[in-house]
């Protein structure tokens, strides 16, 4: 069969876009009217002039199986996806077959390199177009240019393709040049898309200052402090595409998500807040296809659909005696712990995992507080939220946030299975009660294009500071003295502090109760993330990046942007000029005043009727840990610490 008689074949590749409704990359098919999120009539348009589609999604076996940690590449391992994240990634993928299967589709799934897998599929069913979405961070961003560089390869010989596996690139032998697949590159991942919002130094801070555009004087201060406080592109930029001798850029449809994109973009929150609401406005709601013609069964008959592994095998490689059983069958890949952590801590993560997934899934008995994870889930979730009446009277600053005092969503945006768009659509239809969410997602949204626009040094040690004054604090490798490296008391003393920070044993009643609770189940507030975070980076000055991967192991909600930008925010080497610094035990005396969260998740509290107890048990327990981190008087504000020394009490 010759390429020129051949119907046009759509391949979608679903990264973190795990859901229909909103989905750019199904954008020109056969869809239903928005006239509502669930159902809807056809939009007539005439299915002959659309493509046929079969979509794919692939397990990244680097994200899943241990690599050099970032922070410490040759003596941790680390994590990209953990356990918690790993159930709700695998009941989304589940939900979106049978979703897809429902309109005539068919969701093809395989576990592997995705710039191995991608292309070799796009090649074996003769793909006329490929379509997937760009996410945040180097590591997807390189992926994304790999497949897009293999495809390019591939499509240019007839030869079955050799690859090199390290580097994700195709060796081959060029014997024709078949039409090559359009290349579509999409976003959907965030509130404002980056077609709209400002191009450069000058419109960010115009839009971010309105008032002082008419003074010159002011105007031109401002602008000089605007790009000493805005982003430059780094100084070695990836290269867009490796093989521009066999690519016309006008043949393809390619976002820029660059870092050169983003040059000049405020580093402080809320001038990026103002200058993209003034640039644009949230780009309606895309209407979920209704109907998928599939490519003609002489394609699809050699085409192995594959089946959706289960949570077992996917974080078999996390277990501790699987990682040394591994590590001595390999003469390339010493075994290194992940994150210098005692394997029975990570072996308590993954069973949590799979235990949250047999109580929501295999018995039948659904926990209202675990998160399912799938479209119709979030849009449920969604709806229950704001329709309710939820959302106006969530107490979002508390500790304990069970129940409705939190929206719950973040675990869907991270997954892509509900969109920003839908949920900003929602809340508009809703009224003033519920717009502190379209703020969180414009929040969720500066630290997302901040990874695009910085590239690699989202994850360096040193940040990306902002304030004038910044002098580096004397940040600590906690790896230092990892198997028996150091016997330096200081090394030593850093490592176990790491330890009972990552452990939930410092001492410190919220910090602990926020780290058990992220362990057993995956989530904690926001509130409680600032203060456990606050603790590591601004009172034992450990390398905050450290904290940013075991929360990327540990979180159901783990989102690259979100989790590393948060990270440099509140560690104080980020966009944030005041440089916060909790005081945990003030925190709780404001947000958890009766000890409802620590006694939750501290056993040693659960019985204490005392109230002083809960903020320093210490006083009151006798089994409590006596080696508290750090001195609790640096845990107060100075109000709180006078008090404390005039009446011998915390509270009244």
């Amino acid at each position: 069969m010759t390429h020129r008689n051949m119907s046009r074949i759509r391949l979608v590749w679903h990264r973190r876009d795990l859901r229909l409704l909103d989905n750019p990359l199904y954008q020109g098919l056969t869809t239903a009217s928005h006239t509502s999120f669930y159902n809807g009539s056809s939009n007539n348009k005439d299915s002959s002039s659309q493509p046929s589609v079969l979509s794919l999604y692939v397990f990244d076996e680097s994200s899943l199986r241990p690599r050099p940690s970032t922070c410490n590449p040759t003596k941790w391992d680390a994590v990209t996806i953990g356990p918690h994240t790993c159930r709700l990634l695998l009941e989304a993928v589940h939900e979106l077959r049978s979703s897809i299967r429902a309109i005539g589709g068919e969701l093809i799934v395989r576990v592997g390199d995705p710039a191995i897998i991608v292309p070799q599929i796009a090649h074996q069913i003769h793909a006329s177009e490929v379509w997937w979405s760009e996410e945040p961070g180097t590591y997807e961003k390189s992926l994304s240019q790999s497949v897009r560089n293999n495809i390019m390869q591939l499509s240019c010989t007839t030869t079955s393709p050799k690859h090199v596996k390290n580097d994700h690139h195709y060796l081959y032998t060029q014997e024709t040049r078949p039409p090559l697949p359009k290349i579509v590159q999409k976003i959907g991942y965030t509130l404002y898309h980056p077609d709209d919002l400002p191009k450069d130094s000058n419109e960010w801070s115009q839009l971010a200052h309105p008032k002082q555009k008419n003074n010159k004087k002011k105007n031109r201060q401002q602008q000089k402090n605007h790009a000493a406080s805005s982003l430059q592109p780094p100084s070695s930029s990836v290269t867009t595409f490796m093989y521009n001798d066999q690519i016309n850029l006008e043949q393809h449809d390619i976002v820029d998500v660059s870092s050169e994109r983003f040059n000049g973009m405020s580093r402080i929150m809320g001038d990026f807040r103002k200058a993209a609401r003034a640039s644009t406005k949230v780009r309606s709601v895309l209407a979920r296809p209704c109907h998928l013609q599939l490519p003609p069964s002489y394609i699809l008959d050699g085409v192995d659909i594959g089946d959706i592994p289960s949570l077992e095998d996917l974080v078999k490689p996390l277990m501790g005696k699987q990682q040394q059983t591994e590590a001595a069958q390999t003469t390339t890949h010493h075994h290194r712990p992940l994150l210098g952590l005692d394997s029975k801590l990570i072996d308590r993560v993954v069973l949590s995992a799979l235990s949250r997934q047999l109580n929501s899934d295999t018995t039948g008995v659904v926990d209202d507080d675990i998160i399912r994870g799938g479209e119709s889930h979030a849009l449920k979730r969604l709806h229950e939220f704001v329709n309710n009446g939820h959302a106006g009277t969530a107490d979002r600053s508390l500790a304990d946030v069970s129940g409705n005092n939190s929206s719950k969503l973040a675990v869907h945006l991270a997954l892509g299975t509900l969109s920003p768009r839908t949920i900003y659509e929602t809340v508009k239809e809703r009224g003033e009660g519920c717009q502190w969410l379209v703020s969180h997602l414009e929040m969720r949204d500066f630290f997302l294009f901040l990874a695009f626009a910085s590239d690699s040094q989202l994850y360096q040690l040193k940040g990306m500071p902002v304030g004038k004054k910044h002098v580096p604090p004397p940040w600590y490798n906690p790896a230092a003295a990892t198997s028996g490296s150091s016997n330096n008391a200081d090394d030593l003393n850093k490592q176990k502090q790491w330890e009972q920070w990552a452990s939930g044993e410092t001492g410190l009643p919220l910090v602990d109760a926020a780290m058990k609770e992220l362990i057993t189940t995956g989530y904690c507030s926001n509130r409680v993330r600032q203060n456990a975070a606050s603790l590591l980076t601004k009172d034992l000055n450990i390398d905050w990046r450290a904290g940013a991967e075991w929360f990327q192991f540990l979180l159901e909600d783990h989102c690259v942007g979100a989790n590393w930008g948060n990270w440099l925010y509140f560690s104080g080497v980020g966009p944030d000029p005041k440089n916060r610094h909790f005081r945990t035990i003030s925190q709780a005396l404001r947000y958890d005043p009766d000890g409802t969260y620590v006694k939750k998740w501290l056993p040693l509290l659960s019985g204490v009727e005392e109230k002083e107890a809960f903020f320093r048990p210490w006083d009151f327990i006798t089994d409590w840990n006596d080696e508290v981190v750090v001195s609790p008087k640096t845990q107060l504000t100075w109000q709180d610490l006078q008090r404390f020394e005039q009446t011998g009490k915390l509270l009244d």
